[in-house]
């Protein structure tokens, strides 16, 4: 029978107090057993070999006592959920625990099974879901490889491996699939999607044993080739790659050729970040592409003429504003229950007569980098709400238009001011105006976020969390921001067919218990439209729906609406 019941570590140096709580959870029929350690170092060693799913743990121990208490703990152990027991009067303490990793407290004082068992089922629910969550930020949903962020952890753990050991050194490969946009653009981001797959598989066989591997982004990955000793490492690891993509990759029946552009660079003790190895493979990997011939360049310092380069794209971009080569797109986002459209996501377009249509996934990390951002957002706020002004006017204030923001945007002193601003003067209601922003941009400055998203948000202007689920999700950061609209991530829509749909499934749970609207992205065929509806899901966006458009073809999308007898009006 106790290998059934649930083992609940207690961490106490007071004989009685440790009796009192032992007692408590061990009368007849609870589902817990409760070990006891008298010291801080007796509880790590329990967490070790007992299977422990929850921690009760004394703050003032004779070995430590405090928030040091929690910290050493936390740092020893991860992934079991910590309940902080409190004696004192004063629970702050208590509480700030709670901040630096622990789940809940427990007043000594009050305890009772009631509330401790409510507090330990609370506290391994929790865990769960921000387990599940951690797993999912650290890991691609496409190719279930690490992804970008876990990818920036192990660089950074090797780099502080070869700043300690002169004997090891390690490389990193960037790799680009040649021409891999006219697939989603000819057979569909599905198709795409699974070709993504499967090269992620061949690109696992081709790895040394110490190797490996995460998806960037896109169709880049990154391999990590770990204690390399000469060039025969990477000649092994290229000839395996080669043998894997020189095979046809099939899907839908299709034969797909893929070529591969790769940039190696190998570290040196000059670079003092992912970042920076990760920049100059990427520039190598843009000089292999240009040379189709190579398959493969090696990073060298005469790249750094690609700077050069980028620095006419900035010049250039700073024109842009001026000369008005700017424009906005728009993408619809309806109502999943009606199919009726409630709002647009205003999507950023330069039109430069140099480099014709730029890809906004390349002239906005510029634009974020060069901080010209700021400008040109201020430039996007006022024109999107302007719009939104003369369609309210002509198909119903029901309208809704959404904003992207930026990191550097919402660190800029005068942003809110931005807003406030392209709101007055286009005169639409502050909550038909949504923001939308990612984790990441939260997290870039927690402090200036917080404090400007608060100001918006109180005035009524609606605050969305973009792309969740694919960077370092938390509990607290929801809480905490007053979102309004949760959007789930399209790499998570388009897996749900495949892989099922628990983690949408979960994340709607979480939603609807907030109360947030949810919008998913990348909805691109009617089943899973469907089967977001019968999960719940508010809303959804997506080629199924319409792709972004200009001002023009909106006005006609939003006319043949109407013309089916859609009052945007009274929706």
């Amino acid at each position: 029978m106790t290998d059934s019941k649930i083992k609940i570590l207690i961490v106490d140096d007071d004989d009685d107090d440790r009796s009192l709580v032992r007692n408590i959870l061990a009368r007849a029929g609870s589902p817990f057993l409760p070990i006891c350690a008298e010291s801080l170092s007796d509880g790590i060693a329990a967490c070790d070999h007992d299977h422990i799913a929850v921690v009760l743990l004394d703050l003032m121990l004779v070995e430590t006592q405090g928030l040091e208490t929690v910290k050493r703990f936390r740092a020893a152990v991860s992934g079991i959920p910590i309940i902080v027991l409190s004696g004192l009067a004063d629970e702050q303490i208590a509480l700030k625990a709670v901040e630096h990793g622990a789940q809940d407290y427990l007043s000594k004082d009050d305890v009772n099974y009631q509330i401790a068992s409510r507090c330990i089922h609370y506290a391994i629910q929790r865990q769960d879901l921000q387990s599940q969550l951690m797993r999912v930020a650290l890991t691609d949903p496409v190719t279930s490889l690490p992804n970008r962020t876990k990818l920036n952890e192990e660089l950074a753990a090797a780099m502080t491996k070869a700043g300690r050991d002169a004997n090891y050194c390690f490389a990193i490969a960037f790799i680009d699939l040649d021409d891999f946009k006219v697939v989603n653009d000819i057979y569909g981001h599905s198709t795409g999607d699974r070709l993504l797959s499967d090269f992620a598989g061949r690109l696992q066989r081709s790895l040394g044993t110490y190797d490996s591997v995460a998806r960037f982004g896109g169709d880049e990955f990154v391999v990590l080739l770990s204690d390399v000793g000469g060039n025969k490492d990477f000649s092994a690891f290229l000839s395996k790659l080669e043998i894997e993509t020189s095979k046809p990759f099939i899907v839908d029946g299709r034969d797909h050729h893929i070529t591969t552009s790769i940039g190696l660079v190998l570290y040196d003790n000059e670079y003092n970040s992912p970042g920076e190895m990760l920049r100059d493979a990427d520039t190598a990997m843009y000089q292999s592409k240009r040379d189709r011939k190579a398959g493969y360049r090696w990073y060298c310092r005469s790249m750094r003429d690609e700077a050069v380069t980028r620095l006419g794209m900035e010049s250039q971009l700073r024109a842009a504003l001026e000369k008005e080569q700017f424009s906005l797109h728009y993408q619809p986002i309806v109502d999943l229950s009606t199919e009726k459209v409630v709002r647009f996501e205003a999507l950023l377009r330069w039109n430069s007569p140099i480099r014709g249509n730029v890809p906004p996934a390349q002239f906005i990390p510029l634009a974020e980098a060069s901080g010209m951002i700021v400008p040109i957002g201020s430039w996007v706020l006022r024109a999107a709400c302007l719009q939104l002004a003369e369609w309210q006017q002509r198909f119903g204030e029901s309208l809704k238009i959404a904003i992207n923001v930026s990191p550097t945007q919402l660190s800029d002193n005068g942003f809110t001011a931005d807003v406030f601003d392209a709101i007055y003067r286009s005169r639409v209601n502050t909550d038909c105006v949504e923001l939308e922003v990612t984790e990441s941009t939260v997290m870039k400055n927690p402090i200036k976020a917080r404090s400007a998203l608060t100001e918006l948000s109180t005035a009524g202007v609606r605050i969305s969390i973009d792309d969740f689920g694919t960077g370092y999700s938390s509990l607290a950061q929801l809480y905490e921001y007053n979102y309004d609209t949760l959007k789930i991530d399209r790499s998570f829509v388009a897996s749900m067919l495949r892989d099922g749909h628990d983690f949408v499934k979960a994340i709607l749970a979480l939603a609807f218990a907030m109360e947030l609207d949810v919008v998913a992205e990348g909805v691109e065929c009617a089943e899973q439209a469907s089967r977001l509806r019968e999960l719940g899901c508010h809303f959804g966006q997506g080629y199924l729906f319409g792709k972004p458009m200009n001002s023009d073809d909106v006005e006609e999308y939003l006319a043949s609406q109407l013309a089916r007898n859609c009052d945007y009006a009274t929706s």
